[in-house]
Order: structure tokens, then sequence, then C-alpha cells
């Protein structure tokens, strides 16, 4: 049986393919410490930020299309920090700083979209960072390539929403 993804997996080969020069991250706009970087997969375009201090990748957080959620264009988030740095809060800031980034890169295209961040009920860490950073509506799901129990958070983003408060149901208020 196959396990939940893990996104340690992508940051260690994004941190080989940094080293290997098999890749070039661009600077971000709002926050210098993040870079991004765009390649295809088969539903699109995946986008990843890194977390970088000194020339250290310390935090990937990757956006991946995965359908529609209510008629508007939804991406799957899937955030992983270097062990060196962990318990430290690099994830929350990360995730919070891609999120703004990919929100502002959006603006004019996809002014409102949706972000989901499907998560282990057994990784505490990750289980945290999504309440905290991802909130909205919280749903007990079963993860569709795994087949295990997982939690899924998933929240309207954009120009035209207003953030709600983490764990909280319903829909975006318009402001």
């Amino acid at each position: 049986m196959t396990s939940m993804v893990d996104p340690y997996t992508g940051f260690e080969s994004y941190q080989q393919a940094i080293k290997d020069g098999v890749i070039h991250p661009r600077p971000c706009v709002l926050h210098k410490k993040l870079t991004v970087l765009f390649d295809d997969v088969p539903d699109g375009k995946r986008i990843t930020y890194a977390l970088v201090d000194d020339k250290k990748v310390k935090a990937t957080i990757v956006f991946a299309p995965n359908g529609f959620f209510e008629g508007k264009p939804c991406f799957q988030i899937g955030y992983a920090v270097d062990k060196e740095f962990r318990q430290q809060g690099i994830a929350k800031q990360a995730l919070r700083m891609a999120i703004e980034e990919l929100t502002h890169n959006f603006n004019k295209s996809i002014p409102s979209f949706f972000i989901e961040a499907i998560v282990s009920p057994s990784n505490l860490a990750s289980l945290h960072i999504a309440e905290n950073i991802v909130g909205g509506i919280r749903d007990e799901i079963v993860d569709r390539l795994s087949s295990e129990k997982a939690i899924r958070f998933t929240r309207q983003v954009g120009l035209a929403t207003k953030r709600r408060p983490p764990g909280s149901a319903g829909e975006a208020v318009e402001v």
C-alpha cells in the first residue's frame, strides 16, 4: 500500500537540483528571502517557493494544481523544512510568505482561488501549521493516493476574499 506523499522527499530533490545547478529559481517580488520556480506537471504548472538564507534552502512550499473547488482553481500545498531548522517557526513563516506571493502573482489572472493542505492525523507538527496558516474548512477524508485517513484544510484566498479564522467553515466573505 502506498503511503501519503511526503513533501520532504521533494525538498531533498530540490536541494540536490540546486546544488547540481539543474534548476534556477528566481527571486520573489514581495519577499526577498523567497525564490520561485515554475515547472510542468500533468495538471499544469507546479509552483515551488523556497525560503533561502545565505544560499541555504531552509524550506520549500509547493503549490500543485488540483482541479477546481466551488468553481475556482484549487492548489494543493506541500511544505517541508530542512531538519536542522525545524521547531523554529520556519514552516509557518515560509507558508505565509508563499501564499502572499502566489496571491500577488495571480492578482490579475486568477483573482480568487482555493488552497488545500491534506495532512496525516499523526503528523502533529504539520497539522498545527495547516490549522494556523491554511485554516478554512476542515474535513476528515481518505487520501486518494494512500487510502489513509487524512485531514483536509481548504481556504479561499485572493484579492477578493477576506481570510476566515482558522477552523471556521463556510464561504469566504467578500470585501
